[in-house]
């Protein structure tokens, strides 16, 4: 009798669920100006503690998509979020996909 051909096993990447990596309180406080849709840029002043919290939630960040194979295509398409909420003063750090114009 002849032997069924083996199928071989695909590995599919992990779903993760969404998290953030940490928050970061900024010691300047918003003014009406950044709450307003076209600011140009923000500048924010952290305490060397709150700096060091940021440093560790980008770092993190950034060794959690290292887990991802980036010869797929799913792999290359992370990235990092850093969001800023000026109405609250703080920073989160988590994992997103990049836009659909910005992938490879």
């Amino acid at each position: 009798m002849a032997k069924k051909p083996v199928k071989k096993k695909v590995k599919k990447a992990a779903r993760k669920k969404e998290i953030s990596f940490g928050t970061v309180h900024v010691e300047s406080e918003a003014s009406k100006m950044m709450l307003e849709a076209n600011i140009k840029s923000v500048n924010m002043v952290f305490s060397f503690e709150e700096a060091m919290k940021l440093q560790v939630a980008l770092q993190a960040a950034v060794l959690d998509l290292n887990s991802y194979d980036r010869s797929r295509t799913e792999g290359k398409n992370k990235a990092v979020n850093v969001c800023y909420f000026p109405g609250s003063s703080y920073v989160t750090v988590k994992r997103t996909d990049l836009p659909k114009k910005k992938r490879s």
